[in-house]
This record gives structure tokens, C-alpha cells and sequence, in this order.
């Protein structure tokens, strides 16, 4: 169940990592699928079978923090059923990374999306591996986006998200031992 539970924590990281803000440029460039700018904000519906139980996701980037005299990252808030968590986030031009959060901050990052992304990358970090598998159309109630679909795998299950342009993670699925979760994005503030 703990791990189940981490698995979760992880997906739900992933993506609030897709959720950030930007201005508008060409949509292969690296700003596009992680949009990044402070207070911009996400709506999300989870689904998690076999309890068919729906929950509301919340979002938003909320300031910086400095981790150490170098390393300055932005504030991820993550609220679910009531419950603010924050992340640290930062995003480079080769790709997103996590440093943590208030409860185990690190200062070394670990990826969770490379950019720009493209068909075929592949990468490993915390434990798991990455593939982008394809680029295709999504449909959620936020609208429609032109996403990559990554593959995130470990040992316990996997997970499939699809990173649209200009709406950062549209819509997630994982499989971590018997429980299934979907989740999309039902609405955006950018």
C-alpha cells in the first residue's frame, strides 16, 4: 500500500510538473509542454479504479525558493481532497526537474520530462524509465491539444502521460499493481 501510495505521490508529481506556465512561442520549443509562470494554475479530475472514487486536483506554481546559494526553484502547490503539498521545480532548456519538496528537498534534480520533447527520447530517473512513444490529438474537458504520450516505468507499474502543447499534462493513466488511475484536465488559468 505504501508503495502504491509513493507510485501515486510520483504520478501526481509528474504531473504537476506538466501544469506550468508560459508565453507563447513555436510549439516545439521547450516552454510549450511545461508551461511555467507564476500563478498560472490547473484543474484536474482522478479516477481511481477499482473504486471508481473521483477527485478533485489543484495546481499551481506559487513563488520560488532558494534550496541552496545557487539553486533557485520554483513552488509547485499540489492540493488533493483538501491536503496543499509543495514541490520544487525547475525547468532548463533540456528538460524539467524535480529537487523535491518541503518535506525532502535535494539538490540535485531528477528529470521528469526531457524538452523539447520528441518521439524516441528515452531516459532513466528515480528509480524508473522514460520513453516518448508518440505525438497525437487529445480530447479533455479543458480542449483539445496536440500531446506527446511518455511512458514511465518502473517495477511496480507504469504510467502514460500526454504532454500538450500549451496546457502542460493533459491527461494521465497508470497501472500501479491493482490500481487503475486516470486523470485530465479539466480546466486552466493561462
Amino acid at each position: 500500500m505504501k508503495t502504491n501510495l509513493s507510485l501515486l505521490f510520483l504520478g501526481i508529481m509528474v504531473l504537476v510538473a506538466g501544469l506550468a506556465g508560459c508565453s507563447r512561442v513555436a510549439p516545439d520549443s521547450s516552454v510549450a509542454y511545461f508551461p511555467h509562470n507564476d500563478g498560472y494554475s490547473w484543474e484536474y479530475v482522478m479516477t481511481s479504479s477499482p473504486s471508481t472514487l473521483e477527485t478533485n486536483i489543484t495546481i499551481r506554481f506559487n513563488g520560488t525558493t532558494r534550496i541552496s546559494s545557487t539553486l533557485e526553484v520554483q513552488n509547485w502547490e499540489v492540493n488533493l481532497i483538501g491536503y496543499t503539498s509543495t514541490s520544487y521545480i525547475k525547468v532548463q532548456n533540456d528538460g524539467v526537474y524535480s529537487y523535491g519538496g518541503t518535506s525532502l528537498t535535494s539538490e540535485t534534480g531528477s528529470l521528469i520530462l526531457r524538452l523539447p520533447p520528441s518521439v524516441g527520447q528515452t531516459w532513466s530517473a528515480g528509480g524508473g524509465s522514460y520513453e516518448v512513444l508518440g505525438r497525437e490529438n487529445v480530447t479533455v474537458p479543458a480542449g483539445t491539444f496536440d500531446c506527446y504520450k511518455v511512458r514511465g516505468s518502473s517495477s511496480g507499474g507504469y504510467s502514460d502521460n500526454w504532454w500538450g502543447a500549451w496546457a502542460g499534462l493533459a491527461k494521465g493513466y497508470s497501472v500501479y499493481g491493482s490500481t487503475n488511475t486516470s486523470t485530465v484536465l479539466k480546466s486552466k488559468n493561462f
